[in-house]
């Protein structure tokens, strides 16, 4: 039985809700598979772009430390909020190709235009009619972001990842709004919470202009597990991680905090 202990001190470094590559003086931090298709056909990039209302997603950094200790292992868990900061919503359509695969939906990603319409393209990724222990199960994007332990390099910047969370699927939902939203966000929620109908043949997700979807520290599968590591670390939490989703900037995807593990106190991380 896991012995749950109250958040601890092991905060070493905050760096602000950037990307890696920024964070790290431009040279970049490989932290997708390169699989997907955005990285290669993008339309919100370049003058292919113009007339389009593309979505950003950043994801904001690592709040909500604390560890679970158990006898076997050590959960380090956090707080993420993936933000929509682009000019148009991050809108996801699922579709139902066979009954014979009654928990996956193929996704299309909507694009706004400016002169009106859609632009719509596949992605390459899936709805996944998840379970989720006490509440049935939702309809989610499969690798809309990830929650990994990075090692470090001289400079102290991710260099290599060595553990990543069972948390891969998410709503892509409206949940709150920006307290300084960027023009054209809506005042209401546009896209509610995930739908839960085993029979639906198609669903739509999306995060609106200036909305985050968050997933607090106590949530399903929302940690890592760091049983053995001893030294300093970076958590590290991407948005898209797949490069499957078109955004106007791919660059500012990922941020982190330092962690020095194994934790030894207990009590709330310093600036958290």
């Amino acid at each position: 039985m896991r012995r749950l202990i109250a958040p601890i001190a092991i905060l070493a470094l905050v760096v602000p809700a950037a990307s890696i590559a920024a964070s790290t003086g431009g040279t970049g931090v490989d932290v997708g598979t390169g699989s997907g298709s955005a990285s290669k056909d993008n339309p919100c990039l370049g003058s292919s772009g113009a007339d389009l209302k593309c979505p950003n997603l950043v994801m904001g950094t690592p709040s909500g430390l604390y560890a679970e200790i158990g006898r076997k292992r050590t959960l380090l868990r956090a707080t993420n909020r993936l933000t929509n900061i682009g000019v148009g919503p991050m809108e996801l359509r699922g579709r139902r190709k066979s009954p014979l695969r009654k928990f996956r939906m193929v996704v299309t990603q909507a694009i706004k235009k400016r002169s009106g319409g859609y632009l719509l393209r596949k992605t390459g990724g899936y709805l996944f009619f998840k379970p989720i222990p006490g509440q049935y199960r939702y309809w989610k994007f499969i690798d809309a972001a990830s929650l990994e332990i990075w090692s470090l390099n001289s400079e102290g910047k991710p260099e290599k990842r060595l553990r990543r969370s069972p948390k891969q699927v998410y709503c892509v939902r409206d949940l709150i709004r920006m307290d300084d939203p960027p023009r054209g966000s809506p005042k209401r929620r546009h896209y509610p919470a995930c739908n839960q109908d085993p029979d639906k043949r198609r669903v739509t997700l999306g995060t609106s202009v200036g909305w985050i979807d968050q997933y607090p520290s106590l949530y399903y599968q929302q940690y890592v597990d760091v049983t053995g590591l001893e030294g300093k670390y970076a958590y590290v939490m991407t948005a898209d991680p797949k490069n499957r989703l078109a955004e106007s900037d791919e660059e500012d995807n990922s941020s982190y905090v330092t962690v020095n593990l194994p934790p030894k106190e207990k009590g709330y991380l310093p600036g958290y």
